[in-house]
Parts: C-alpha cells; structure tokens; sequence
C-alpha cells in the first residue's frame, strides 16, 4: 500500500499501490498532486476506499468448475463429463484452480497452453484443455462472474508449428 506523486510526459500523476493493483490520478499542478495523494493516503489508512474483501470476488476456478461441473451432469453424455473432470483434474486444476475465477485473464489461459505443450502433449490434446476451460468461462460469463471469456478464440495459440525440412544428399549411393 503505498501513494507517491510522479512527473511523467509533461503531468504530474498521484500512483496508488492497494490491494495489489495500481491505479493512476493526474493532477493539475504538483501542489494539487500532492494534496491529492495525502488525502487518498489518509483515505488508505482509515480503509475508507469499500474495496471488495477476498472472499467478495467470487469462487475459485476449482469450486466454480466442480459446481458447474456436478449441475450439468444430467445434461451431458457420460462421456463428456468424464473429458471435462479428466481435463480438469489433470491440467486445469494444478494450473489455474486456486486462482479467482473474476480474475482470469487472457494471459493466464496462454500460460495454460504454453504449460501443456511443454508437458508434450498433442495439440488434440490440448485443445481439449481450453475446450473445458472455455465452456467453465463461459458459464461464468452468463452468471456475470466474467465480462467477457479469456479462453475464447485460443485456436492462433494451439497452431503446430511447420518441421524443418529434411536437408537431402543426393551424391550417397
């Protein structure tokens, strides 16, 4: 937690450190700048702001994932809720199962795939993986956990890559 003021490209900027995140305030002079910052400092010590605790923003993706999971299991093949709890327990979970689910980002789902792909699982494989991600964030966007779906779209990053070609001698017997 921390509030500093800073000259940058021509304006004076109150930069606030709280909960993690850092937030941004510019300001008309540096006088105005630094009254603004020993308000908002003051503001931070009597915890004041009404940010969200940990517990107000929202299941975790293990949670999320096994309610939704166990809700949909009458209306899905059994097949299919055996793809998505294998994908879930094997890759999902150890990856992104602690994290909230309302703090998923599009970067957390490309570490996801770059992870899968260095365990050296096929690109089938993989595309399974954010498959069961994607339809879980999907879910989470229609329950307004999510404003839009990190994993959606991921096919640019599941592309194999072309192999070299074989360099050929053609002086050998």
């Amino acid at each position: 937690m921390g509030v500093k003021v800073r000259y940058r490209r021509g304006a004076w900027w109150v930069v606030i450190h709280h909960g993690g995140k850092v937030r941004t305030k510019k300001a008309a002079d540096r006088e105005t700048a630094r009254r603004l910052a020993s308000a908002i400092a003051e503001r931070l010590a009597r915890a004041d702001f009404q940010l969200p605790a940990a517990a107000d923003l929202g299941p975790t993706v293990q949670t999320y994932a096994a309610t939704w999971l166990a809700a949909a299991e009458g209306n899905l093949k059994a097949s299919t809720v055996h793809f998505y709890t294998t994908h879930l327990e094997q890759h999902i979970y150890p990856a992104l199962g602690p994290r909230r689910v309302s703090t998923l980002r599009r970067q957390d789902c490309r570490e996801l795939v770059t992870v899968s792909r260095a365990k050296g699982l096929k690109v089938g494989t993989v595309r399974g993986i954010v498959r069961t991600l994607s339809t879980i964030l999907t879910q989470a966007v229609e329950g307004e956990l999510l404003p839009a779906n990190p994993a959606l779209r991921m096919g640019k990053y599941l592309r194999q890559a072309d192999e070299a070609e074989p360099e050929m001698d053609t002086f050998t017997r």
